[in-house]
């Protein structure tokens, strides 16, 4: 078992605009992002084909179908998908107060700490 995680995102100019994690657990044949997202492809392919919500989300998605409209129907779609054993899309908001490297820790004189709580 393997298990995988990935910030999907949308960049707009100098912006990122709309940011989905994936996790998922596989059998150790997906090594890496790239692989992962091959095999989500194929899966979505083949449940697009088989299915009638797969041609409906297809069809909603105007024929350009990509992970933001796929994100509710991912658990459906690995059942298509040999080697994911589980998937899960989470859309979380993005942060504008702080950045990957806004200091959480300032100075750690106990008089000078004051809490924020």
């Amino acid at each position: 078992m393997k298990s995988h995680c990935y910030l999907i995102y949308r960049q707009e100019k100098f912006s990122v605009t709309v940011a989905t994690a994936i996790t998922a657990t596989t059998d150790g044949s997906i090594q890496n992002d790239e692989e992962l997202k091959d095999a989500i492809r194929d899966a979505a392919t083949e449940w697009v084909r088989k299915t009638s919500e797969g041609r409906d989300v297809y069809s909603y998605g105007m024929e350009d179908t990509n992970i933001g409209d796929l994100c509710d129907y991912l658990e459906d779609i690995i059942e298509y998908a040999p080697g994911i054993h589980s998937i899960k899309a989470i859309g979380p908001d993005i942060a504008k107060e702080w950045t990957y490297d806004s200091a959480l820790c300032d100075d750690i004189e106990e008089d000078a700490y004051e809490s924020s709580s």
